[in-house]
């Protein structure tokens, strides 16, 4: 019987920055559910009022500025994406854990928050002339960045050192399919493939 074990390719590691990025990154890895929910939320947050400050001046042709006219919209975003994110299950989800359910429900966080700065133009329209397009704009801006940060929060945090570990019995196909989809739950760790083919172990 050969034993073989698994280790994960291509992870970044804490250890590959500085000693003080080091510790904070360990710091904010071991926090609580809620202080990493509270910082998630705070990151969407921002991300909402900086893809609509980038819509504006992707769609202008320079950089935005015209704060006065719309600082209600810098306002009201990050609020509402906020509550639609959470009210969506989105913060209920592992913070590091991104799959095909999380990617749907930051689409349709995303699709709502361009819903609500499309209405707000027509019930509260601001003191200049704002294109149409623009919600679009900042709707694929806050889908690629909220699910940007959250690849690599995943990225910088090695998942593998979370989850039970695991031996798994059959280093062949099948047994890699598997270390693939125990690798996208906390719940399991694979560590080692087990098997009696020993050819499997080199």
């Amino acid at each position: 019987m050969k034993v073989k074990n698994e280790t994960a390719p291509n992870r970044f590691r804490l250890d590959r920055f500085s000693k003080t990025l080091d510790s904070g990154l360990k710091n904010l890895a071991m926090a609580g559910r809620g202080r990493k929910q509270a910082i998630s939320m705070a990151s969407d947050a921002c991300l909402a009022g900086l893809s609509l400050w980038a819509a504006y001046s992707l769609r202008l042709g320079g950089v935005f500025s015209d704060f006065r006219s719309t600082w209600y919209l810098f306002l009201l975003l990050p609020i509402a994406t906020v509550a639609l994110f959470s009210g969506l299950g989105i913060y209920r989800c592992v913070i590091r854990s991104i799959n095909n359910r999380l990617f749907k429900q930051l689409l349709k966080g995303t699709i709502l928050s361009s819903l609500v700065l499309l209405i707000s133009f027509f019930l509260i329209p601001p003191d200049r002339a704002n294109p149409r397009s623009l919600f679009i704009i900042y709707g694929l801006l806050l889908m690629i960045s909220t699910t940007g940060v959250r690849l690599i929060w995943k990225a910088i945090f090695d998942e593998g050192e979370k989850g039970e570990p695991t031996a798994i019995y059959g280093a062949g196909a099948a047994g890699h399919q598997l270390v693939s989809l125990l690798s996208a739950s906390d719940l399991h760790r694979p560590v080692m493939f087990i098997d009696d083919n020993k050819k499997l172990g080199k």
